[in-house]
């Protein structure tokens, strides 16, 4: 039962529920205007850690076609409670070959987005950007809500590579096929769970760019991220802190997503939500209201059996079940009570020790026993101490291992 229930939890926040890890990584992520002189390049980069520390590509914060140099003024900007926020940025650090850097902004303390811990060929992805017209925009648009608006393209991990960004250093990039375009560069690729797999860099080149004969038009559906193991070797070399995910990301496949897609599916799915829901309503409902101890009745399968050489008698005092079932006789001899065949009275119970407890009367009191069982004796409530007799007084309830086997001293003793 408790499967189904899962399964139906899971299922139902499949069709019905947003990606939320993605919403939420979209806070982590902020807008970057560059100065060159009198142009403007616009980028993205998101929150790597703790006190303002994002992660971009140097491409975004120095001018690579002019002798890499650095941008003379940085700017990030951020939507707050649906207002526009612009902060100054300055650059920590910045590495050309690797096409990575790491910029500081003050006063803007986002929630770090954190690594996956493995990079899966085939793994949905979605690429968070600004891929507009900053470029050109300068100022003039920093009112507008569209602004500071990221958006979402989607694709998945086409394969994994060593290439030559800017130098000829070989660096592990992500090929996929979601959209990444100018303004794009420096966000987040992330997996359905919202954790970092790669810095989006770059798209293919123009086939007429390539050392070939090859001329056409522009790849299509071709792009690159930077690896997360590229960024966090990075980091570590500059002693800057990151967070990596404990376990593996678990999603639902694209294919049941498709499959759960239409709104036909989501009908049907509804109504079977409802009637399981009602199905397990109506077995709680019909197991409080069945007599557990019914089966107390059956449980308890012979009486007390004196051994040959106990001594006469004094007293015999009788345990009566709460619910429906058989009373137990305790006379002055000890009464051992557990699922073994060698226990005088036996439970079938499988909450019920093999050797649970012992009952024993000594002058007209019942004193109980537990024999280190694993669910227990308890006296009201209070579990006792493995072999260590303890009494049990009218009006006090035994319980042997749950609430379905509950005991008290009869009150005509």
């Amino acid at each position: 039962m408790k499967k189904i229930i899962f399964t139906i939890v899971l299922l139902s926040v499949t069709i019905f529920a947003k990606n939320y890890h993605i919403d939420s990584a979209k806070a982590s992520t902020i807008k970057v205007l560059a100065q060159f002189g009198k142009k403007w390049a616009s980028g993205t980069a998101f929150c790597i850690a703790k006190n303002g520390y994002f992660l971009t590509n140097a491409h975004v914060v120095c001018n690579f076609s002019n002798n890499s140099k650095n941008a003379k003024k940085l700017y990030a900007f951020i939507k707050i409670d649906n207002q526009n926020k612009k902060y100054n940025a300055k650059m920590i650090w910045k590495s050309l070959d690797y096409d990575l850097a790491l910029i500081k902004v003050d006063d803007l303390n986002s929630e770090p987005l954190k690594f996956t811990q493995q990079v899966i060929q085939n793994t949905k992805v979605t690429a968070i950007g600004f891929p507009d017209n900053g470029d050109n925009s300068g100022d003039d648009n920093i009112n507008d809500l569209d602004f500071t608006e990221p958006t979402l393209t989607s694709g998945g991990v086409s394969r994994i590579l060593s290439k030559n960004l800017v130098s000829s250093t070989n660096v592990k990039v992500v090929q996929t096929d979601a959209a990444i375009n100018h303004g794009n560069s420096g966000g987040p690729l992330l997996n359905q769970c919202g954790e970092i797999i790669g810095i989006n860099e770059s798209k293919a080149l123009h086939a007429k760019d390539l050392k070939s004969n090859l001329v056409g038009d522009v790849i299509q559906g071709i792009n690159f991220a930077v690896h997360k193991d590229e960024a966090i070797k990075l980091l570590q070399k500059h002693n800057i802190s990151y967070m990596v995910v404990d376990t593996p990301c678990v999603y639902v496949d694209e294919a049941v997503s498709e499959t759960v897609n239409s709104n036909n599916t989501k009908m049907i799915v509804l109504i079977l939500l409802v009637f399981l829901v009602s199905l397990l309503i109506f077995w709680i409902i019909l197991k409080k209201k069945t007599p557990t101890d019914s089966v107390l009745s059956r449980l308890v399968h012979q009486k007390i059996q004196e051994k040959e050489h106990s001594t006469p008698k004094k007293h015999t005092i009788a345990l009566r079940p709460l619910k429906q079932g058989q009373e137990i006789e305790v006379k002055s001899n000890t009464v051992t009570i557990g699922r073994s065949s060698s226990a005088q009275i036996r439970f079938s119970s499988p909450e019920v020790s093999g050797s649970h407890l012992t009952l024993e009367e000594r002058d007209g009191i019942v004193y109980v026993t537990d024999l280190k069982s694993t669910n227990g004796t308890y006296i009201d409530g209070r579990k006792l101490k493995p072999y260590t007799a303890e009494p049990l007084r009218v009006g006090q309830k035994l319980i042997i291992g749950s609430e379905d086997v509950i005991y008290m001293v009869s009150e005509n003793v």
